[in-house]
């Protein structure tokens, strides 16, 4: 089984997608369990704040260009919870 590919605070963007709902970049705020084959996010849109659960298929690290998607992955560890330093 893979393990999820993006970290807790880490930026990431929509990729091209024919609903324009989930365009746009997003901060990760938790990993969510695998359903359907693909890992899952809950995500908060770094635009309008709005949050929502996104497939890890359906996203990457680098915006999208005329080259298509980046495939680097960051590799920083995830962010710890504030409450971590106390």
């Amino acid at each position: 089984m893979h393990s999820h590919t993006f970290n807790n605070g880490q930026t990431v963007h929509a990729k091209k997608n024919p609903s324009a709902a989930i365009a746009g970049a997003y901060e990760i705020v938790c990993r969510l369990p695998m359903s359907g084959g693909d890992h899952r996010y809950w995500v908060k849109s770094l635009g309008t704040g709005d949050h929502r659960v996104v497939r890890q298929s359906d996203l990457v690290v680098e915006p999208l260009s005329d080259g298509g998607p980046a495939n680097v992955v960051d590799q920083r560890p995830a962010r710890t919870a504030a409450s971590d330093f106390s």
